[in-house]
């Protein structure tokens, strides 16, 4: 295993890599992967087939070590139409509880991902086992694939921002702000 770094020629971030079986893992910053584990619920959009954008909410479960987001929802919903193997999604995440001086949050970049998952990983077992009443609801589980993350920081200091972007889309991803 090598640890090596990479440079995002639009922000000149630096971010540490490791290559593991000739993949290469971003290493989210852990306050990043922290917040999403404390959060439940995310504000997701998408873009209908009037080309207009169109947000829902929903809770989600993350998986840290492959940069997923999964999220539960009905066939019948307005969204599950619009919504396909590498179709771009964008969202946010504040925390259950907001505290307005110490404001925290996550804008974040993705596309849906519904086949190709990492060997082993069956999207419908893990966000059940880390939201089990769901079980209770009808629906499809689907998954984000993170490709940046953004994450507001104002609890010690203000105006703090961290940032994440999956090493293959360093040049691609454009930062929503």
């Amino acid at each position: 295993m090598n640890i090596i770094l990479f440079r995002d020629p639009q922000h000149l971030l630096y971010e540490r890599v490791t290559v593991h079986f000739g993949y290469k893992l971003a290493h989210m910053q852990k306050e990043i992967s922290n917040f999403l584990k404390e959060c439940r619920i995310a504000s997701i959009s998408c873009i209908d087939a009037d080309l207009k954008p169109y947000s829902f909410h929903c809770f989600y479960a993350f998986d840290e070590s492959n940069h997923l987001l999964f999220f539960k929802s009905s066939a019948n919903t307005y969204h599950s139409r619009f919504m396909s193997d590498e179709v771009p999604v964008s969202g946010c995440i504040l925390p259950d509880k907001i505290d307005i001086i110490a404001l925290k949050g996550i804008q974040f970049t993705g596309t849906i991902k519904t086949k190709n998952f990492p060997v082993g990983l069956n999207p419908d077992l893990y966000y059940h086992k880390k939201l089990p009443l769901a079980l209770a609801k009808q629906g499809q589980v689907w998954c984000i694939q993170l490709q940046m993350i953004k994450m507001t920081d104002n609890t010690n200091l203000f105006g703090r921002k961290l940032k994440w972007v999956k090493p293959d889309n360093a040049e691609q991803v454009h930062s929503p702000v």
